[in-house]
C-alpha cells in the first residue's frame, strides 16, 4: 500500500520520547539506538533528521502524522533499516545507545542533533516542506 506520511517536525524529540516511553513501560530498549542523520530530500536539499532502529526486529521507527496539523503522532515501522536510508536517502548517519543519548541529553540540555555538522542542517527549513512517499506496506507502532 502506499501511504503519505507528513512530518512532526520534532523528529529529535520523538526519537527521544519513543525509547523514554518504553523504559517508562518496562519494556526492553537492548537492541534500539537513536539515529541522528544528514538526509536530502527528492529535490536535493540536505536536512537533519532522528530516528529509532530496533536491530533485533530490523526496523527504523520514526513518528509521523497521518494528516498536515494532527497532533497525535503515530509510530511507523520501516522494514528492513536499509529500507529505510535509502527512503530518506541517508548521507551520513551516527547511532547512539539510550545510555549515549540521555549522556548527551545532559550534557547539552538538547534532544538533539548534537554534533555540529548536523546541527548546520537543522535550521534552514529543507524537511519543513517535505512529505515522504514510501512504496511499500507501513506498520503503525501504537498511537501515542
Amino acid at each position: 500500500m502506499k501511504k503519505t506520511l507528513y512530518p512532526t517536525f520534532r523528529c529529535f524529540d520523538d526519537a527521544m520520547d519513543f525509547i523514554s516511553e518504553l523504559i517508562a513501560a518496562d519494556k526492553d530498549i537492548g537492541d534500539l539506538f537513536i539515529v541522528h542523520a544528514l538526509c536530502t530530500t527528492p529535490a536535493g536539499a540536505t536536512f537533519a533528521h532522528a530516528w529509532v532502529e530496533d536491530d533485533r526486529e530490523n526496523h527504523a521507527i520514526h513518528a509521523v502524522l497521518a494528516a498536515p496539523g494532527d497532533t497525535e503522532r503515530l509510530w511507523v515501522a520501516v522494514e528492513p533499516i536499509a529500507d529505510y536510508h535509502r527512503a530518506m536517502r541517508v548521507q551520513e548517519f551516527t547511532r547512539y545507545t539510550p545510555e549515549e543519548a540521555w549522556r548527551e541529553n545532559r550534557r547539552t540540555q538538547s534532544y538533539g542533533p548534537w554534533l555540529e555538522r548536523y546541527i548546520a542542517f537543522c535550521a534552514d527549513g529543507a524537511a519543513a516542506k517535505a512529505t515522504w512517499t514510501l512504496d511499500q506496506d507501513w506498520t503503525e507502532k501504537g498511537e501515542q
